[in-house]
């Protein structure tokens, strides 16, 4: 589970301000992969008994989301399940040292306009007792809300502000061990990746940096040993040469009388 950061502590703050003024209709705003998850699952309140947390996705319907309240709440009315949701509804029985009953729905951008308009009754006591309802999802939730109840009350609304590099250290303050320059270029990747993409670049292993190839060392002609041969045989002939001047004779061809015949 990851750590919450300051933003989210912040925004549990506010909703636990909400609740303790009786706000009753509640909605918790952010971008996809912002934490929101997150938030839930650190929030002290989910985890009493008059809370029920449920996804978007196990309620899509009316009949759906009230049975997921009778099973969370097992009513000793015998034959319950037998009548109509509305029914069930407003005869559920919620321990009463539990207090007035929460329903939290994560991703409630997903919903019905029916089930909007089951819910923003729900808070208004229209099946009983009132209940606090919060919807938590992405920016597009409000506009379905004003869509499917434009009559009723606009939510109290949390935002979550999107995180930025202080937010990931904190979350991730292993990044801090690495080099300079690599830290700094993951934490400049596209933040529209979502939060976990985003602490899995950081988490991310520094790969080995490539091996160069060895280049052998250019040495000057002074400093090659062939050279320094070849110069040492040249002074050895020069020497010889120098101590023996004695050049090659001229040979004067030498001439013969020939002998004449007389006539």
């Amino acid at each position: 589970m990851l750590r919450l950061v300051p933003s989210q502590q912040a925004a549990i703050g506010r909703l636990e301000t909400y609740i303790q003024r009786g706000v009753t209709w509640l909605t918790v705003i952010g971008l996809r992969e912002s934490g929101k998850s997150t938030l839930l699952a650190h929030w002290p309140g989910t985890q009493q008994a008059a809370w029920l947390q449920l996804r978007a996705a196990d309620v899509s319907t009316p009949e759906a989301l009230v049975a997921a309240c009778v099973a969370h709440w097992p009513s000793a009315q015998p034959r319950l399940q037998e009548l109509g949701w509305k029914t069930q509804l407003t005869q559920l029985q919620i321990p009463a040292q539990s207090g007035l009953p929460h329903l939290v729905i994560d991703d409630a951008e997903q919903l019905t306009a029916d089930l909007f308009q089951v819910l923003s009754a729900m808070t208004r006591g229209g099946f009983g007792v009132p209940w606090t309802v919060v919807l938590v999802g992405s920016p597009e939730l409000l506009a379905h809300i004003a869509s499917a109840c434009p009559e009723t009350v606009t939510p109290s609304t949390v935002r979550l502000p999107p995180w930025d590099a202080h937010d990931l250290l904190m979350a991730c303050p292993e990044a801090m061990s690495l080099p300079d320059a690599v830290r700094e270029a993951r934490l400049n990747v596209n933040p529209d990746a979502g939060i976990p993409h985003w602490l899995a670049t950081l988490r991310a292993p520094v790969p080995e940096a490539p091996t160069a190839p060895v280049v052998a060392e250019s040495r000057p002609l002074w400093r090659r040993r062939w050279v320094w041969l070849v110069a040492a045989l040249l002074g050895v002939l020069v020497l010889a040469v120098a101590l023996n001047p004695s050049a090659p004779a001229v040979i004067e061809s030498q001439r013969v009388p020939l002998p004449v015949t007389p006539r």
